[in-house]
């Protein structure tokens, strides 16, 4: 049974990962978005800047389509902007991601009445400091615009360090928002970027850790918390989104209230076997996590046998990644990419998903 108190928290969320077989272009996600809504279920959208080159018009362009086409923006769907980090991006380009989604609010509120864009994502965060500075800048840039109601942001947790951390996390999020009474607030714990860095074992562990910290913050804090979880198809992404493994991997995380349906989930399986991995993930949300107590020691000890294993392979593991085609206008990962200490050496790795 569903909480009354998650009744109006997005169950599917239909990102813009490039790990389907099909390109797409920035010019094509705004059909895309419609399609998310009308033909894939997703009652959320996420408009991704980070470290993607995606027009600055998108969030305004996809609300307009999706008035265009009947849909109830602001109520019973919504857009979500995921912003890109200024300490890994710069805060111009933060600036304007910001600004495209304050535009985006400016002109559903003069159409429909409401606010499309209900939630910022922060990506890659190591410091709740992080959260603070972004929202000092979306409440300064909101008041400048006059673009109504700010939306709340939403931490993206995407190293095993940060999801060990959620409860710091959790704490910093609930101090900024009081919030309107019965919003619950959103932490999103992805696992393809953790896995890079930290292995399977590593990131699946911490996945876990995360979301029963985040159940135990919610009740010793009375804070209503609802947990998105971000997971691809391949059993190092986690497999959530893998019709043969969705079922196992549903009550492995249990915890989550909106689960991601990336692109190949979307454009690589048969519509029989996609409705029935969407059907699974909204039927496994708001379930309570598994204690995991102790497990950081394991954690520990996992990361440190990957990264002598990795330590081995980096160099193929590059030269692979740099025959692997684009199907999203991402910036390339040479550019925009991650970052392990294996034995006093900084290796450079490409994305989970290139």
């Amino acid at each position: 049974m569903v909480p009354e108190s998650m009744l109006g928290v997005p169950r599917l969320m239909c990102t813009q990962h490039p790990d389907s077989t099909v390109r797409i272009t920035a010019q094509m996600e705004v059909e895309e978005a419609v399609a998310s809504f009308t033909t894939y279920g997703c009652d959320e959208v996420m408009v991704d800047y980070e470290g993607k080159l995606t027009p600055y018009s998108q969030p305004r362009d996809v609300v307009k389509a999706a008035v265009e086409a009947g849909l109830p923006l602001g109520e019973s769907l919504a857009v979500t902007v995921r912003l890109p980090n200024p300490r890994l991006e710069g805060e111009e380009r933060l600036v304007l991601a910001l600004t495209a989604a304050a535009l985006a609010n400016k002109y559903s509120e003069s159409v429909l009445g409401a606010q499309a864009v209900g939630w910022l994502v922060l990506p890659m965060l190591e410091d709740p400091w992080e959260l603070r500075s972004a929202r000092a800048a979306a409440s300064s840039l909101w008041r400048a615009l006059g673009a109504g109601e700010e939306p709340q942001l939403v931490p993206l947790l995407e190293s095993v360090e940060s999801q060990l951390r959620v409860r710091d996390h959790l704490s910093a999020l609930a101090s900024l928002y009081s919030g309107p009474e019965g919003r619950p607030l959103r932490v999103f714990i992805g696992k393809s970027d953790a896995a890079v860095v930290s292995g399977h074992v590593a990131s699946a562990l911490s996945v876990r850790y995360a979301l029963w910290e985040a159940s135990r913050f919610s009740r010793e804090e009375g804070v209503e918390v609802a947990p998105i979880i971000g997971m691809g198809s391949p059993s190092f992404r986690g497999g959530l989104n893998n019709p043969s493994l969705v079922s196992l991997e549903v009550r492995a995380y249990k915890g989550y209230a909106t689960a991601t349906v990336q692109s190949a989930a979307r454009y690589d399986l048969q519509p029989s076997a996609y409705r029935s991995v969407a059907e699974q993930l909204k039927q496994g949300r708001c379930r309570t996590p598994d204690p995991v107590g102790g497990v950081v020691a394991i954690v520990r000890e996992a990361e440190r046998w990957y990264a002598s294993t990795l330590r081995r392979h980096a160099e193929a593991l590059r030269l692979r990644a740099r025959e692997v085609p684009q199907t999203r206008d991402r910036l390339l990962w040479a550019e925009y990419g991650r970052f392990l200490r294996a034995g006093g050496v900084e290796l450079s790795l490409p994305r989970a998903i290139t």
